[in-house]
């Protein structure tokens, strides 16, 4: 397996394809190295929401990569969601990715796939364990979940519910103070004023009936060809336009009549190339 090329961490990248090449591989047999960085490091989510039991759970931090909020996901409502992006400058004000890797079936692991939505791709990538799980744990593989680049969208923060998530995520799996502190000092999206909490009904009275459709074609799709199967292509099609129509009416409508419905200027919401 290819080591990333923007990983920083290494003295040389000699030391770095050393390191990738003695790291066990992201799968061994039924089970999946899983790497969760957003709302699935908290256990509410994982396995409260998700019903994902892992088998072990790893803190790491993963050289060359950082956190994004360029998934986008509904304005006035929840407008983005967590990414990761490659991080090529260690001066980057935005730190050094961490997270939790998680040992789970592959069963566990292709309902996390399906239910994360269809925009995102996966990436093998190098976690180094920390803090105690750094003496029990050599560096390993691990799949992450990345936003495809024709689906991402600069400049929007994370709900005020959402980044309480990773807050509490961070917090449970005790990551890095410094980084804890840094989620912590993130930008969060709130209503505001009272055109916001009207936006957010109008939002969800024309929004929520053909979301709650979508999720019913995938459902009755993976009851028929079994819950690990990918939906038909017409369904990708559907949330595609979907997702277009949600974003191309809040940035030529709704954003003049109720204000901003999410954007913010911050370097963990812009975009770097991948």
């Amino acid at each position: 397996m290819t080591p990333h090329p923007h990983d920083t961490s290494y003295d040389s990248t000699e030391s770095f394809i050393e390191a990738a090449a003695e790291a066990p591989a992201a799968t061994e047999g039924e089970f999946v190295w899983y790497l969760g960085y957003g709302s699935n490091m908290n256990p509410k989510v994982l396995t409260g929401r998700r019903k994902v039991v892992p088998v072990e759970s790893v803190p790491v931090r993963v050289p060359g990569y950082k956190l994004t909020f360029d998934c986008p996901g509904f304005p006035f409502v929840e407008p983005s969601f967590a990414s990761i992006n490659v991080r090529p400058d260690a001066a980057d004000p935005v730190p050094e990715l961490h997270g939790v890797a998680f040992k789970i079936t592959r069963a566990e692991y292709a309902m996390i796939v399906q239910t994360e939505g269809l925009h995102y791709g996966d990436v093998h990538v190098l976690c180094h364990p920390t803090g105690a799980a750094a003496q029990a744990h050599k560096p390993f593989y691990a799949i992450a979940l990345i936003i495809k680049p024709p689906y991402r969208r600069a400049g929007l923060a994370p709900s005020v519910r959402y980044k309480g998530l990773l807050v509490d995520g961070t917090r449970h799996h005790a990551l890095p103070d410094a980084y804890q502190a840094w989620i912590q000092s993130l930008p969060a999206w709130a209503p505001t004023t009272f055109r916001h909490k009207i936006a957010r009904v109008v939002q969800f009275a024309w929004a929520a009936p053909i979301f709650v459709t979508l999720m019913g074609l995938r459902g009755v799709n993976r009851a028929i060809r079994g819950k690990d199967a990918p939906p038909p292509r017409f369904i990708n099609w559907m949330f595609d336009g979907f997702s277009t129509l949600v974003w191309v009416t809040y940035q030529y409508g709704t954003r003049y009549v109720f204000g901003n419905g999410g954007e913010v200027e911050h370097a963990a919401m812009r975009t770097a190339k991948l």
